[in-house]
């Protein structure tokens, strides 16, 4: 708290006087607060207050040698009345903010909390418009998602639900490749069976143009690394290849590292076949058959991958706007707090206790003192009840012992402390009377009392 201080601000814990509605504002700052740093929220609000003094230096550095000063006091003014805060009759903030006095400075501060919350409100707003533009994406689509269709389901409060879906589309984004790299391979057969110049085709003709494609495509391939390579991008120690150059060259290498794959699952597919002979008309007629069925796969898939990131999609959005819905409460419980510092540091409403956070500490104590002599005149008046009511106890309890040896004590009472003193009194004189010796019948017989002055009670 102490750096707080030092750095101008009002550390949150620091009241005067505690009531329940000021209680209730601590807690919500602490809890804002909280929210940012659990374990230290004083750290917290330290960091918070030193963002705001580099923000007030930077406004400054901005609109002073502009001449605009006073337009940077309208947009203050504007967002108070916008958020509902009181507006001040004259805010006269000074070009030098250091010569500010605790009220300017915390008007400051509270249009920083201010612009926090306005920036707030606007990533809310539009995620909510993102979420409602998805649901009449979801719900235009034949595979109209279920997950999103239902609105009683509580998307935000599960993260176990995000990592399924995301589990979900990580697994429909293989599918979609796997389906892709077959639809290719379909393809590249199609292709290769157009191209045959006779109408008779062998089998052994068929597997030798797949091994010519994969070898030309293997060929591609180290080419493309080689490129690559750390010797071909550095030359003493010198950039040769700049970023834009780098990321082509990985793309392109990642285009001939799938062809080479194609090729390669091509020459896996003809060898697997046992055909003779056939005809070219046929062997197409084969390929475009082939081409319609990974097309239908692929469709599939891509339908399927489209549904599970909308899913995922709808899910995250959900999240993040609760979490925006719970930041907002937090800063507006802040703004809550802001505001009641901003009335016990208004001139108009100056409290006794006002800026002893910012004397050294003996003067503080002194202060203190003399803040609190308005309070002496109900001091005195409780010091004088328990003064009359110490009075009535001491004269009860001596009316108590002279009607106890008057023998006109209600015995109807239940007993107290000062009838049994007074019963114990009696005793004592019946024995010094009738000259009892025995001590032990007056006092308990490990009494050092008694030890040291035996001879009290004996009669002379």
């Amino acid at each position: 708290m102490q750096a707080i201080r030092r750095a101008g601000g009002h550390p949150y814990r620091e009241e005067s006087s505690l009531t329940h509605q000021t209680n209730t504002l601590i807690r919500k700052a602490e809890a804002y607060f909280e929210s940012l740093e659990k374990e230290y929220p004083l750290n917290a609000q330290l960091q918070e207050w030193l963002r705001f003094c580099a923000l007030q230096s930077r406004n400054r550095k901005y609109y002073v040698p502009r001449k605009r000063f006073a337009q940077f006091e309208g947009r203050i003014m504007a967002r108070r009345q916008k958020h509902g805060l009181h507006i001040p009759d004259s805010l006269s903030l000074l070009v030098d903010g250091k010569q500010q006095n605790a009220f300017q400075t915390w008007i400051e501060y509270q249009d920083f909390e201010l612009q926090g919350l306005d920036a707030l409100e606007l990533k809310l707003c539009k995620q909510k418009q993102e979420l409602a533009e998805l649901k009449v994406c979801l719900a235009s689509q034949d595979y109209a998602s279920s997950f999103a269709q239902d609105e009683c389901r509580d998307t935000g409060d599960d993260l176990t639900t995000m990592f399924a879906y995301s589990t979900a589309e990580g697994k429909a984004e293989k599918e979609y490749d796997d389906r892709a790299h077959k639809l290719g391979v379909a393809q590249r057969r199609q292709t290769v069976a157009k191209s045959l110049p006779d109408e008779s085709v062998s089998i052994a003709l068929w597997n030798t143009v797949f091994e010519l494609e994969l070898k030309k495509a293997r060929e591609e391939l180290q080419k493309k690394q080689t490129s690559l390579l750390p010797d071909a991008r550095y030359s003493d120690g010198q950039r040769i290849m700049s970023r834009t150059e780098l990321h082509e060259a990985l793309a392109v290498e990642v285009e001939a590292k799938s062809l080479f794959e194609i090729a390669q699952q091509a020459v896996r597919l003809a060898a697997q076949e046992l055909w003779a002979d056939v005809s070219r008309t046929a062997l197409v007629a084969t390929t475009d058959a082939e081409v319609c069925e990974a097309s239908q796969y692929l469709a599939e898939a891509s339908s399927k991958l489209e549904r599970a990131r909308n899913e995922y999609k709808f899910a995250v959005i959900s999240w993040d706007i609760k979490n925006l819905e719970r930041r907002q409460h937090l800063r507006l419980g802040l703004v809550e707090w802001s505001e009641h510092i901003r009335i016990s540091l208004s001139p108009n409403n100056r409290s006794a206790n006002e800026g002893l956070s910012n004397l050294p500490c003996k003067r503080r104590k002194a202060a203190a003192c003399e803040s609190d002599d308005h309070h002496t005149s109900l001091k005195d008046e409780v010091t004088m009840k328990r003064r009359k009511t110490a009075l009535s106890c001491h004269g009860q309890l001596r009316g108590n012992i002279t009607a106890q040896s008057n023998g006109t004590l209600d015995q109807s009472t239940p007993p107290t402390l000062q009838r049994l003193r007074s019963g114990r009194t009696q005793k004592t004189r019946q024995h010094l009377a009738t000259g009892s010796s025995h001590v032990s019948d007056l006092r308990p017989p490990r009494s050092n009392r008694l030890r040291k002055q035996p001879d009290r009670f004996v009669p002379g």
